[in-house]
């Protein structure tokens, strides 16, 4: 206990077993009976999800990465994507009520070369991009507002498909 959640996965837990009493083994005079130190590395569950942002909690200038994973897409418009047909549509939303505040309009999407998300290397079918929220959505927010959440989907180039919206709040240390 008291460990943080990068301690924790890069050093894993250790152990070891012992008598239930704690004490030598009888009559043997070779000290205190117990196992070597036992390690047991500890994976992270990986997102395995249409969609997944890490890290799953970010300030507006920490960088953030969205990941599409186009083999496991359910909408068959979207299905089997080459490397250059996914583009990301997204929005900023602001703090004040309703104010949404879109990169582009989404029949500029895939002629935006900052939306485009590029193939992750190793893994066929699934496309990223990364970005830092402040500086991507710029100049497009009012100096009065500050971004509370970003909200997107994937488009595929010459494809109309009905999209599945996502959002991603961030967290606010003032």
């Amino acid at each position: 206990m008291g460990v943080d959640g990068p301690t924790f996965f890069a050093n894993g837990i250790s152990c070891l077993a012992k008598l239930k009493d704690g004490n030598a083994y009888p009559d043997d005079g070779a000290g205190e009976a117990k196992t070597e130190d036992l390690n047991i590395t500890i994976i992270p569950k990986l997102c395995d999800d249409v969609y997944c942002v890490f890290p799953e909690i970010a300030k507006i200038d920490d960088f953030v990465s969205i990941t599409y994973n186009n083999n496991i897409e359910t909408n068959e418009n979207m299905q089997n994507a080459g490397d250059d047909e996914i583009y990301l549509y997204m929005v900023a939303k602001g703090t004040s009520g309703f104010a949404l505040y879109p990169y582009t309009p989404v029949a500029n999407v895939t002629s935006t070369p900052a939306l485009k998300m590029k193939p992750v290397a190793g893994k066929p079918g699934e496309f990223r991009l990364t970005i830092v929220p402040v500086d991507f959505f710029g100049n497009l927010i009012p100096s009065n507002q500050t971004i509370t959440e970003i909200r997107f989907y994937a488009v595929r180039v010459d494809t109309s498909a009905s999209p599945t919206i996502e959002a991603y709040g961030f967290v606010s240390c003032d």
